[in-house]
């Protein structure tokens, strides 16, 4: 099976910006003299931002300005900090080079945009739904159904790419296949149609349609 639509999660799977999240998280831990676990953030983290916001709200009783401080401390260190993955941009060239299209589908809001232009990476994307879009957020797949009515995507040719779980129920909801991009060896997602370890992998399983 070959897909010529390909439509990206961004955190953790495009770009590396885990690192960046999670010293900005921690750095507004610090403001407020608490104490956490580096590690117990990072997997919060990684299933979603709402998910470790949660934890440290129920566990710490953090206010709104808390999560404000850790958006703008992340605002502040994520534009040097926060890189595309090393075959993030020769995977998506590729794609368009062989006639398909690239998408995104974020909770990220502009910064999504500025990132792409900071790393010339903006004129290989038809579209890119950020958090600005109000869509609601994945496993809602409503940016998806989106994408698929405004370009008449074929559904059997589309397929959505993340790093979590929330990625791949999104794509699933949105009934097109799925791609689940398992860098760091965490479990296993089975109902994935294709699970890779570097995003190259899309170019040496041959699943470009020309």
């Amino acid at each position: 099976m070959k897909y010529k639509n390909f439509i990206w999660d961004f955190d953790g799977t495009l770009f590396d910006s885990y690192p960046a999240m999670i010293e900005s998280f921690m750095l507004a831990l610090k403001e407020e003299n608490i104490e956490e676990n580096p590690q117990t953030i990072e997997r919060l983290m990684k299933v979603s931002v709402s998910t470790v916001i949660e934890y440290i709200h129920k566990k710490y009783e953090c206010s709104t300005e808390f999560v404000n401080r850790f958006n703008e401390i992340r605002k502040q260190i994520e534009i040097d900090m926060c890189i595309p993955y090393v075959d993030a941009i020769e995977t998506c060239q590729r794609i368009v080079d062989e006639g398909g299209r690239n998408f995104i589908f974020t909770h990220r809001g502009n910064s999504t945009i500025e990132l792409l232009e900071r790393h010339n990476m903006g004129y290989l994307f038809t579209e890119c739904i950020t958090k600005e879009n109000g869509f609601e957020r994945k496993p809602n797949p409503e940016g998806i159904t989106y994408l698929v009515s405004k370009y008449n995507l074929d559904k059997e040719d589309t397929i959505m790419i993340g790093d979590r779980e929330l990625d791949i129920q999104a794509g699933v909801q949105a009934k097109i296949k799925t791609c689940y991009f398992n860098n760091e060896n965490k479990p296993a997602i089975d109902y994935a149609t294709l699970t890779i370890s570097t995003l190259n992998d899309l170019l040496t399983s041959d699943l470009i349609k020309q």
